[in-house]
């Protein structure tokens, strides 16, 4: 993967750090840490919503990330962006802002929300309008983090529903999986930081005497570690 040529990727934690996007144990037993969506357990997390809701802040993400996608990739390429509600809406929308100020023509965004069936199938789900937009074009995957599964593979399956063609770059802010390539799928991110996961039974932490916490809802109490 190529390197910004604004900021590099100890910046950028110092930026995630600074705006309380970034959370590290400190490996005191009795501080909490991360339960995740999956139920696995976490000695990290990342929070990406203080990054994204800063405007300025978000136009500079966006133009690294671009700077390292145009090393090895030809942006004259994307029709349009694609990113899961709701990390990877906004994101979206200025990635595809910025590719048509270098390119000089359209490019589109779209955010497909997750979807579970009444037996329990997870999928993501176009508009209308949005299935005539991403049909028989060739877009770009984008999300706030990257944990190697569900959201963007979710994306990816749901823009070849419509017809359209999965270009093989997937911009994201954090890389928090072990993969730089998956599924086809070329992980480019300002921050690639593998964070350790274990089973609630093996972790650890909870061996220690640290409690597990979800994040949402108990961030200001994990970032107070």
């Amino acid at each position: 993967m190529g390197k910004s040529q604004f900021r590099s990727q100890e910046d950028w934690v110092r930026v995630f750090r600074a705006k309380g996007a970034l959370w590290r144990h400190d490996g005191v037993s009795t501080r909490p840490h991360a339960k995740l969506p999956s139920g696995l357990h976490s000695d990290g997390f990342f929070n990406c919503q203080p990054i994204i809701d800063d405007d300025v802040l978000l136009r500079d993400v966006v133009s690294d990330l671009l700077a390292m996608l145009r090393e090895d990739f030809d942006i004259q390429e994307v029709d349009g962006v694609v990113g899961p509600a709701p990390g990877g809406t906004k994101l979206a929308e200025y990635i595809s802002d910025q590719i048509m100020a270098y390119k000089r023509e359209d490019c589109f965004f779209v955010s497909p929300t997750k979807f579970v069936s009444e037996k329990g199938k997870v999928s993501m789900v176009m508009t209308a309008e949005d299935t005539i937009l991403v049909n028989e074009a060739s877009v770009i995957l984008c999300d706030d983090i990257y944990s190697g599964h569900t959201n963007i593979h979710l994306t990816e399956e749901a823009v070849r529903n419509c017809g359209g063609q999965v270009l093989t770059p997937v911009l994201v802010l954090a890389n928090r999986s072990v993969f730089f390539e998956n599924g086809g799928l070329q992980i480019i991110s300002l921050i690639d930081q593998s964070l350790a996961t274990w089973n609630p039974d093996d972790c650890p932490l909870c061996q220690r005497g640290s409690p597990a916490v979800v994040p949402k809802g108990n961030w200001q109490r994990l970032m107070a570690c």
